[in-house]
């Protein structure tokens, strides 16, 4: 993957993983969340510091992808809206998955953090949109 601004291309490095459907840069520095659909895994990469390892926050044991993440308030957690019609949640910090919801009845196309970080709100396909509560442990 490289990155474009109007000066300079900057190459990550990243490995072709299939086309990327979603995308987010961490608020606390300079890693980078990925997910696709033919990945069936949401990756983080530290980007611009010269380490490139892909780590598996979140991998599917079928076959989904992953339409789109947001960190939470703070940068710890992040969300994704994957093809299976659930949203997955994972603690980027210690590197697991963290929780699960499921409601949807086709791929969630958009997922966002309340601003208070105690709601995620999922959009999609299914022409639903969810406001999950987050538990109190997170």
């Amino acid at each position: 993957m490289q990155i474009w601004d109007r000066d300079e291309q900057i190459d990550l490095g990243i490995p072709a993983l299939g086309p990327l459907h979603a995308l987010a840069w961490s608020p606390n520095g300079p890693e980078l969340l990925l997910g696709g659909i033919k990945q069936a895994r949401l990756s983080l990469y530290e980007a611009l510091g010269g380490h490139k390892a892909d780590i598996a926050l979140w991998r599917s044991s079928g076959p989904t992808g992953v339409h789109s993440v947001a960190y939470a308030p703070g940068g710890r957690y992040a969300v994704a809206g994957c093809t299976d019609g659930t949203v997955q949640v994972v603690d980027v910090v210690a590197r697991e998955h963290v929780h699960s919801y499921h409601g949807h009845t086709g791929p969630v196309r958009s997922v966002a953090w309340s601003p208070d970080g105690k709601h995620i709100l999922s959009g999609g396909e299914d022409s639903h949109a969810f406001v999950w509560a987050v538990p109190a442990t997170m």
